[in-house]
């Protein structure tokens, strides 16, 4: 990425179990730097139900509560490993930008984790990103056959849908199991020529990869201050 000098670390949490059932506790990360939770991971914790729950409901009476002082604390909202009613619900209830920080698209790999074209209009009409997930499992029907050109079918798919400014990579390098032709962080310049490799411009190749979260992040908290919020 040629010209690109910066970066920036987002302090998140992986599941709203970390909450311990109090919502007291969302001051505190928010004081602690938090700004950005995952409400789920794939079971059921006191929020609600994650995507791995049988027959699984939505948000729980408390996970209601939570979602409200979380946007209240400045705590961006993040529906990976969410069941569908409960990105339902929150959909619903959401004030602000809700992300699926590392999902990939239903349509082009039918996991379960992966979400649907409606969810991801929900997340770009709200003014939120979604992250490329690299898991195998998320990319590709037979995981064995994953590479990095899954990665770039997804990109593909998530753009015609009008993702352009929306979309980001999500990794998971720390938590998965990455595609054979990719053996980690150092993988990423090989992508990225990948992309350009089929004609796609740079800049929004540069959105892709940098800049959609970079502005996501600066403009929400920026839009949050001047709006008081």
């Amino acid at each position: 990425m040629a010209g690109v000098k910066k970066s920036g670390v987002i302090l998140t949490v992986e599941s709203g179990a970390a909450l311990g059932g109090k919502l007291e506790n969302i001051a505190q990360y928010a004081e602690a730097g938090v700004r950005m939770m995952t409400l789920t991971w794939n079971g059921t914790n006191e929020l609600g139900d994650g995507i791995g729950v049988e027959q699984a409901g939505g948000l729980s009476a408390f996970g209601v509560q939570a979602v409200k002082e979380l946007e209240k604390h400045r705590i961006v909202l993040d529906v990976s490993h969410a069941s569908e009613k409960l990105f339902d619900d929150v959909a619903g209830i959401a004030k602000k930008p809700i992300v699926a920080s590392h999902s990939n698209a239903k349509a082009v790999c039918s996991h379960r984790r992966n979400l649907t074209d409606e969810q991801f209009a929900v997340i770009r009409q709200s003014g939120g990103i979604v992250g490329l997930n690299f898991c195998v499992d998320f990319l590709n029907n037979d995981p064995q056959k994953a590479s990095r050109y899954d990665i770039l079918r997804m990109a593909e798919h998530f753009w015609s849908l009008g993702g352009e400014k929306c979309l980001a990579m999500g990794g998971d390098f720390d938590g998965a199991d990455i595609p054979t032709d990719m053996t980690g962080i150092e993988s990423m310049g090989a992508l990225y020529e990948l992309f350009l490799k089929h004609n796609y411009r740079e800049s929004l190749v540069n959105d892709l990869f940098f800049n959609n979260a970079y502005a996501f992040f600066e403009n929400t908290f920026d839009r949050w201050d001047k709006n008081g919020l």
